[in-house]
């Protein structure tokens, strides 16, 4: 299967301060057999449970994590 040329990815979240780690990180690893290039967006509605802190510090570590906070 060939690539396409580039996705976009959302991760919609609320108070998912354990899981978005792992996912983020298999996102990660497995979004290049699918597309050239691509972006996994965080959208945090409001979580109070350190969300936030962990989606910024993911986009730290990868270059295609982006948060958006609403």
């Amino acid at each position: 299967m060939k690539p396409i040329p580039s996705l976009s990815f959302f991760l919609p979240c609320y108070n998912e301060q354990n899981n978005i780690e792992p996912l983020v990180e298999r996102l990660a690893a497995l979004l290049p057999r699918f597309a050239d290039e691509f972006e996994v967006s965080i959208v945090n509605d409001g979580s109070t449970d350190g969300t936030r802190e962990k989606a910024l510090g993911l986009a730290e570590r990868f270059a295609c994590v982006r948060v958006v906070d609403i």
